[in-house]
């Protein structure tokens, strides 16, 4: 039983060793430098995106805002006497 698990054992670290190759992958071919600037520029573009629509809601907020500073309806005025008590 033993005998098996270590040539078991054998087996695997030879698998795992050669795992390890300092052979290209061709999954990896950008230089780290491109992908940090894609990844850059991805955030700047999303920032600005948000930031527009921010300023596009703000807008919107203040349109109502105004809609319903002029819908209001004007308190009446006091009336005050003549010798200024009302």
């Amino acid at each position: 039983m033993y005998k098996y698990y270590t040539i078991f054992f054998a087996f695997l670290t030879l698998i795992l060793a050669s795992c390890g190759s300092t052979s290209l992958d061709p999954q990896v071919t950008e230089k780290p430098q491109e992908v940090e600037k894609q990844v850059d520029s991805e955030h700047v573009k999303n920032t600005l995106e948000q930031e527009k629509r921010q300023e596009k809601r703000m807008e919107e907020l203040l349109a109502e805002m105004d809609a319903a500073a002029a819908t209001k309806e004007p308190e009446p005025a006091s009336i005050v006497g003549l010798f200024g008590r009302g």
